[in-house]
């Protein structure tokens, strides 16, 4: 990394959540200087709370790692997901432009509707099929509004350390009480690590970037073959059987294919992002 990162001063908010955390394990390594809030001492829905945190810092780079991702809880709670997902953006967008800091914030596949059946780029419309997408959306689209400088990633199926929301914690989890499992085969999305989203984040604010970008790791899955896969590396001896969406009578609609190409970011950057199957196999044989 170039030295000007060094000259750095980053604040993450979300500081205990699967990226949070990533970024706090790759900042401590490089030395970069960094603070880390979570929702127990900052809460980004709360301005005053944010304020504080950034005059108390003065930091040039915010990356906010918070997020409200509870897709079906969602649709009843719908008050913390819009508060979480799209006020506290609309409040880190207006201080950093306040205080002069670049803003990086995080969006997600579920702004789309799945209706397009193959890969998303960032010239798509789109189409919110739940409350956790609506958002998002919201959100991603205030911090264009508002902000001077600013880094929109959306994410796909995001898995790293840290969290029991994770999909390898619910089959670890499932695993202690079943051998076998139905999960579904017509979700189609891309499986992407923290590492190579923290990674690409830092190459594009090395490179100056701007603007929304699709941030994923290559090729595309189902949640059968993301699981089948996981059952495999962390040797959990699940019997895994293919099941449908419909079978499932839950409370949030989810787009049948969200995969998003990375193509735009991988071209400006230069470089190749892993297949996301030689990353997970990676990344986990890494921990």
């Amino acid at each position: 990394m170039e030295e000007s990162l060094f000259k750095m001063r980053i604040l993450i908010f979300g500081a205990k959540g699967q990226l949070g955390r990533e970024f706090c394990h790759y900042f401590n390594n490089i030395k970069v200087n960094y603070k880390a809030y979570n929702i127990s001492n900052c809460n980004i829905s709360n301005y005053r709370q944010i304020e504080s945190a950034i005059i108390d810092f003065m930091p040039n780079i915010i990356i906010n790692c918070s997020a409200y991702n509870l897709v079906d809880v969602a649709e009843t709670n719908t008050y913390e997901a819009y508060y979480t997902n799209a006020i506290g953006p609309t409040h880190l967008a207006i201080l950093c432009n306040k205080y002069n800091c670049k803003l990086v914030h995080y969006s997600t596949d579920y702004v789309f509707d799945g209706s397009k059946e193959d890969f998303y780029d960032e010239k798509d419309t789109p189409n919110p099929l739940n409350i956790y997408g609506f958002s998002k959306l919201l959100g991603e689209n205030q911090v264009k509004l508002i902000s001077d400088d600013y880094l929109i990633f959306r994410l796909s199926w995001v898995y790293g350390e840290g969290s029991p929301n994770t999909f390898l914690s619910k089959l670890k989890q499932w695993s202690l009480n079943t051998r076998s499992l139905k999960i579904v085969d017509d979700e189609i999305s891309i499986p992407t690590s923290v590492r190579t989203i923290v990674k690409i984040t830092m190459e594009s604010i090395k490179h100056n970037l701007t603007g929304l970008y699709h941030l994923t790791n290559s090729g595309k899955a189902s949640r059968w073959e993301w699981a089948t896969l996981l059952n495999n590396i962390a040797n959990l001896n699940l019997e895994i059987s293919r099941a449908k969406s419909a079978d499932f009578n839950l409370p949030a609609k989810r787009p049948l294919f969200s995969a998003m190409s990375n193509q735009n970011i991988s071209d400006i950057l230069k470089i190749n992002i892993a297949d996301w199957q030689i990353e997970l196999v990676d990344y986990y044989k890494s921990l």
